[in-house]
Formats: C-alpha cells, structure tokens, sequence
C-alpha cells in the first residue's frame, strides 16, 4: 500500500460493507498465555458512526471508552476513526478463521 492509498483510506467517509453497528468486535492478545481473558480488545460503532475503543487488561480496573466521533458530531479525529473501522473489520476477520 502507497502513501496516497493510506491517505485516501483515512480521508475518506466510508463504512466497510460487513461491519454492523453495535456490534461489539473483541479480540485478545498475543502473549495471552491461554487465557483469551488476560487482555482484551474491543471496538464498537453506534448507529451515528461513532467508534468506541477500550482496552481491558486482567488485575486492572477497566476505564472507561474513547469516543472518536464522525465530522458531523463534532469529531476531532476522523483519521483515527477511520483506522478503527480497519481494526474492528480485522477483527471480524480474525475471527471467522
């Protein structure tokens, strides 16, 4: 992938065809040792086309989610929302294997 093609998948208002909104997308980590409860992450979009993030880690308390909101929400960070519509689509992806 290009510069210009990161760019564009950044910029532009788009909505991956197989997310659905509230749909909760989790996934574990890596070094979980085999407890998929160790960690977690999760991604959620309401049905405005904010995205939410949290990171759940095992013997932490757990916070609260950020919201990355769309342009017409007032969202500062569209860039950002757009890599969490990547991350929860990878997640489903993962999933399905």
């Amino acid at each position: 992938m290009n510069q210009e093609q990161i760019d564009k998948v950044l910029s532009d208002f788009y909505w991956p065809p197989n997310l659905v909104a509230g749909h909760l997308y989790v996934t574990t980590h890596d070094d979980n040792e085999g407890d998929p409860l160790s960690g977690q992450l999760k991604v959620v979009f309401g049905p405005d086309g904010d995205g939410w993030i949290e990171i759940t880690h095992k013997g932490r308390r757990p916070g609260g989610g950020l919201r990355f909101r769309t342009f017409g929400g007032g969202g500062k960070y569209l860039k950002v929302r757009n890599a969490l519509l990547l991350l929860a689509e990878a997640i489903r992806q993962e999933g399905e294997d």
